[in-house]
């Protein structure tokens, strides 16, 4: 690891460090001070306009040469062969840097690519039914094949299935674990955990070697969802993981897929409670596609970009026309569109893998045909 490299990881983790200052806190510094050592250079009256005292305290307080964990932690990053991303990286997924409390210190084991940014998350029960299991891979199958990554959870039943289906197709997919990155959980998942750093990415926010803890699996799941432009609920009972997904992805401005099953089951209560509270019913993979206006696939060359350009509709459109060939911040388009900027942020993602948008040096999008 180059020297610069370990300095860079070493500011992070350090700020990663402070007690009582979390994700949200971290994302509003970086934004105004640009890096972490700066931070750590400030006084009291320039961090008040971002903390409470009490974090104010332990930031002033804490002396990261004395806290041993920050070196040893890179020696396990250097030796696993782990990359440490952070929200001010420009590699760093920009779905998940738009949330509101993005991970501080994003641990990924294999590759992230541009291809990541058109992404479904599919998530479910770890005591799927045959039913579950062979939906969850029938639209993993269909969705890696017209392109899209699947982003899931790397457990037993729904979310294992459709990893393992995703790679089988030829396409991609990410795991968000509930521990570190070097940390194989379900143990009986190595195969797919191995094949995913070959084909995808293993990602935490947690340290090298965490084990896997009952509360660390909530919090993951606004990764999941975070990376992802819809969420698609299989299976799951009243009190399933995949519910918390769900919370997540509707905060984050995510779109929300639910599959009906059997009124009887109870790996089907959670999908069918999702769609009588307003979830999209989804029975068919092309479905996803079209509600997310993702062109699909056909055996010869997608349209020439102009013609996709001409076609656009709805929020698509909308955006695309706000634009000029100059270039325009984030929070003009925002205005101009009169839409959130995480919706906007995940249109401009779409419209930009199409290459009908080129991203600028800070967060300025212009057109590109």
């Amino acid at each position: 690891m180059e020297p610069t490299e370990k300095q860079r990881i070493y500011w992070h983790l350090a700020l990663s460090r402070v007690p009582f200052v979390g994700p949200v806190t971290v994302k509003a510094l970086l934004d105004y001070f640009g890096d972490p050592k700066t931070i750590f250079l400030q006084d009291r009256a320039n961090l008040g306009k971002f903390m409470k005292s009490n974090a104010i305290d332990n930031m002033l307080n804490y002396d990261p040469e004395k806290d041993s964990f920050i070196n040893e932690e890179i020696d396990r990053i250097e030796e696993k062969d782990v990359r440490v991303l952070t929200p001010i990286d420009k590699e760093y997924p920009r779905l998940l840097r738009s949330i509101l409390d993005p991970p501080s210190i994003l641990y990924v084991k294999g590759d992230l690519t541009a291809k990541d940014e058109i992404a479904v998350g599919i998530v479910g029960t770890r005591r799927a039914t045959r039913y579950g299991i062979e939906q969850a891979r029938r639209f993993s199958e269909y969705l890696v094949k017209q392109g899209l990554t699947i982003v899931s959870g790397m457990a037993m039943g729904v979310d294992g299935n459709a990893q393992e289906a995703a790679m089988q197709a030829g396409g991609r997919t990410v795991a968000a674990l509930g521990c570190g990155v070097d940390v194989i959980y379900p143990s009986i998942n190595r195969s797919i955990y191995e094949k995913i750093t070959q084909n995808g990415a293993i990602v935490s926010e947690y340290p090298m070697g965490t084990q896997p803890a009952p509360e660390n699996f909530p919090k993951r799941n606004r990764i999941i969802s975070g990376m992802s432009l819809g969420v698609l609920v299989v299976e799951g009972g009243l009190k399933s993981g995949a519910l918390i997904t769900y919370k997540y992805a509707l905060d984050q401005g995510r779109e929300v897929f639910a599959l009906p099953g059997p009124i009887d089951r109870q790996t089907s209560e959670g999908p069918n409670m999702l769609i009588q509270k307003g979830a999209t019913v989804i029975t068919d993979p092309r479905q996803i596609i079209d509600y997310l206006n993702i062109p699909a696939k056909s055996k010869e060359a997608r349209r020439k970009a102009l013609d996709i350009a001409e076609s656009l509709e709805g929020i698509e459109k909308i955006i695309y026309e706000t634009l000029d060939y100059d270039g325009k911040h984030i929070d003009k388009i925002s205005r101009e569109s009169k839409m959130d900027s995480q919706h906007v942020l995940m249109t401009l993602s779409v419209l930009e893998l199409r290459d009908l948008v080129k991203r600028l040096p800070g967060m300025n999008f212009a057109k590109n045909v």
